[in-house]
């Protein structure tokens, strides 16, 4: 048997996350595509580490991380120059844009007030998160920073 470790999450349901990645080839493993078109997609069972760093982890932030892990994971694989690491990151605040003002549409039941009180909020919370990331400078995506993988003999 073999395994590894360090994952918090599991996808039970596939998604798909519109990308600024454009491979020349489309790109296809187990659990992750990413299309020529920048369309990546990422399948049921694929397990990522959610949010990095000293975050609280509700759900748009462990949705947001989702395609962000998948880009890193491609990197650390070799099917992405890791020298995109900062793109990737770029994409993490994108699709937090993204999310946050589709939710705070859907909520009808908060004042303009709290709305805006919200937006405020994860623009900080982005600033630091943000900074953080930069502050790695991609080490997560290289590719010596792949998974160990533990083998049991039975």
């Amino acid at each position: 048997m073999k395994y590894s470790k360090g994952y918090d999450y599991q996808t039970e349901s596939g998604s798909a996350f519109p990308t600024s990645f454009h491979p020349a080839a489309k790109i296809v493993t187990q659990f992750i595509t990413l299309e020529k078109s920048g369309l990546l997609v990422i399948v049921k069972g694929y397990a990522w580490d959610g949010p990095s760093g000293f975050t609280y982890h509700d759900k748009l932030f462990i949705l947001i991380s989702l395609p962000h892990d998948a880009l890193y994971q491609l990197m650390r694989m070799g099917l992405l120059p890791h020298a995109e690491w900062r793109k990737a990151d770029l994409e993490l605040k994108r699709v937090l844009d993204y999310y946050l003002g589709s939710i705070l549409d859907d909520l009808l039941d908060i004042t303009a007030l709290k709305k805006k009180l919200l937006k405020a909020l994860w623009a900080v919370r982005i600033i630091y998160i943000m900074a953080i990331l930069k502050a790695a400078k991609g080490q997560y995506a290289h590719p010596d920073y792949r998974k160990v993988i533990y083998e049991v003999a039975y």
